[in-house]
């Protein structure tokens, strides 16, 4: 949502922007006419005080002619008369000359029509006056008539005073409001910036780092997209259309019994995730949530049929045949579909019933929107993460497996592997698989590793007081709990309480934390071996992480995946790429653990390559603390 919301906000500020500089032109544009009008309006009173000064004058110059003083007074009277006749044409009309319009306002066309209807007989009694016919009278009529001409040549000049002044005020009145309006734009448009740069820096926090992206394909991981989800629906409140979010299960294969190699199924994944991310829209967030499961989320859909549009489209893009070289691989894909506020207000909710429409697509459908006939395994899986809160708080129904881990050399047990098991009070006996992911999508993950860690400390503590000695038992920490960062402290705590030597606590970390370009995780598994506990590598190779990565962190011990377990003989791939991992640890000076052996030629295989240890059925199944006890294994004593 708050992608959306940056979206929408770059498209204000673009739009405010705009409005800002539209108005200041235009606000420009009228501060220059309505000045050019003042200047016209000035100039035009300047002209009409000269027409007074000129008629003024003329008055002047004809009594000066009454009384004889001047013989060239009637010459002088000619003349002020006829510069008072192109003064006149002037003022009325104008002069292109000097840029002047003239004055054409219909409240003074009166007083200009009498003033000129004046100065024309003016003008014909100065000439008469010029030429010398009856001096006295002519003298009469044109002292009468300048002294008439004056008179409405400064009502003229009282009238463009008065719309001089009515101008102005307007003028003034206008800058006033329009600066006042373009203050308030400006104001808004700062906030309009700040509240930009604000939603820019979430958006840049809210980016994802290296270890919220799953590396094979480049997706945002499931904890990312989970606090993104929850992101959205807070601001989903709003009302703002729905949030959808589908969770789309992709199978992929080349025939009806033909498997494919881990190799091609990761090849077949990135090209998936590829499709996905071309398909859906830019503002859409895709994720890969599980091994073949992605999810992706859809902000702000005004429609309830958009997602599954948007599943149709997904379908005809990614269940196209893949070409992989010489291989033609078949995807097949089944989509689930949740929306807020409809079916959940929650992140959790949501993408737990978005899964359990993608289950019920699987018996056929193109894709399944939650209905109300899927609520009761919703309420199983919420009932479980009820439940399992209680079991934490309780202890009495969670136990710990412990898997011997076998040196083979000397077939010799050196340490076991803590697996937690719950024996549910109605379900039964649950494996992790069916628990551990639940708590995952919670913070239920921090109390259940918290807890593993404190019975195995507490079991290790028992077993020394009974035997003496111990051998060390690893602990499977999730990426979560790791990533929390105050792991060094829950493992000290435990450490302490139970009053046992650090060196017999393994924590075993996914090589997905290695994948973390920041300095935390090499800070968080520093701080783990200044207590004196070792760490693991656990499914080394599945991580797709450089293997230059691995001299940069404090780790003690590698553990081979299984997947290249399964099919190991001697000379095939897998015997090649284990052959190459256990010569790089050794080369490090780590501790090489294979996982998943279950045959005698696996391990004849194992042996032959020099690895250090291992574990699987072969061997022995996970068992209970007091059937390891029971079954006394060779213990090492702890110096």
């Amino acid at each position: 949502m708050r992608r959306a919301k940056l979206v929408s906000t770059e498209r204000i500020f673009i739009v405010g922007i705009a409005a800002v500089v539209a108005f200041a032109s235009l606000f420009a544009v009228f501060m220059l006419r309505t000045r050019a009008e003042q200047g016209s309006i000035d100039r035009a009173i300047a002209a009409a005080r000269t027409q007074v000064e000129l008629s003024h004058d003329l008055t002047q110059a004809a009594f000066l002619l009454t009384d004889g003083v001047s013989a060239t007074a009637g010459t002088d009277v000619d003349d002020l008369a006829r510069e008072l006749e192109r003064g006149h044409l002037t003022l009325r009309y104008g002069d292109s000359v000097i840029g002047f319009d003239g004055v054409d306002d219909p409240s003074i066309s009166m007083a200009f029509d009498r003033a000129g209807d004046v100065l024309s007989e003016l003008a014909l009694d100065a000439h008469l006056l010029q030429q010398g016919a009856q001096p006295t009278a002519t003298v009469t009529t044109v002292v009468a008539g300048a002294e008439t001409y004056q008179a409405e040549i400064s009502r003229v000049v009282d009238r463009l005073s008065q719309i001089s002044s009515q101008s102005a005020v307007r003028s003034q009145q206008f800058q006033l409001a329009a600066t006042a309006l373009l203050f308030v734009l400006v104001i808004g448009l700062l906030a309009l910036m700040a509240h930009r740069q604000e939603l820019s820096l979430l958006a840049v926090k809210r980016a994802p780092d290296q270890r919220d992206i799953d590396q094979l394909t480049g997706l945002v991981r499931r904890a990312y997209f989970r606090e993104q989800l929850t992101a959205a629906l807070d601001a989903t409140a709003d009302g703002a259309g729905y949030t959808a979010v589908l969770v789309i299960g992709a199978s992929v294969r080349l025939g009806v019994q033909r498997e494919l190699s881990p190799r091609t199924r990761d090849r077949a994944t990135q090209e998936i995730a590829r499709r996905l991310r071309a398909t859906v829209r830019s503002t859409d967030l895709v994720a890969k949530v599980e091994r073949n499961v992605f999810a992706v989320m859809m902000e702000a859909t005004p429609r309830v049929d958009d997602a599954a549009r948007v599943a149709i489209k997904l379908r005809t893009a990614v269940e196209a045949p893949i070409q992989l070289g010489s291989l033609l691989v078949q995807v097949d894909l089944t989509v689930g579909i949740a929306l807020a506020p409809v079916d959940a207000e929650s992140a959790d909710e949501l993408l737990m019933k978005a899964t359990l429409a993608q289950r019920a697509a699987i018996e056929g459908d193109d894709y399944r929107y939650y209905s109300a006939d899927l609520r009761p395994e919703t309420g199983s899986r919420l009932q479980i993460v009820s439940h399992l809160r209680e079991a934490i708080d309780t202890g009495d129904q969670l136990w710990l497996a412990y898997q011997p881990k076998v040196r083979l050399d000397d077939s010799s047990v050196v340490g076991y592997e803590a697996l937690v098991r719950w024996d549910h009070p109605t379900l039964g006996a649950l494996g992790p698989a069916q628990f551990v992911p639940i708590a995952e999508e919670s913070d239920l993950i921090l109390d259940l590793g918290s807890w593993v860690i404190d019975e195995v400390c507490r079991q290790q503590a028992e077993w020394l007081d009974v035997h003496g000695a111990t051998v060390p038992v690893s602990i499977n920490v999730s990426a979560r709990q790791f990533r929390q960062g105050d792991l060094d402290d829950v493992v000290g705590v435990s450490l302490d309480k139970h009053g046992i030597p650090a060196e017999i606590i393994e924590i075993e970390l996914t090589e997905g934390v290695l994948l973390d370009d920041t300095r935390a995780p090499i800070d968080n598994m520093e701080r783990l071996r200044d207590l004196g506990v070792r760490i693991a590598v656990d499914d080394f190779g599945t991580g797709y992480s450089s293997l230059s990565y691995l001299k940069r962190f404090p780790i003690d011990i590698l553990k081979i995946d299984r997947s290249f377990i399964r099919e190991l003989s001697a000379g095939n791939q897998d015997a090649a790429i284990s052959t190459a991992i256990i010569a790089l640890a050794h080369s490090l000076q780590l501790e090489v653990v294979a996982e998943g052996v279950e045959t005698g030629e696996q391990y004849g295989v194992l042996q032959a390559l020099g690895c250090d240890t291992a574990q699987g059925y072969f061997f022995a199944r996970p068992m209970a603390a007091d059937v390891v006890e029971h079954g006394r294994p060779r213990l090492v004593a702890v110096h």
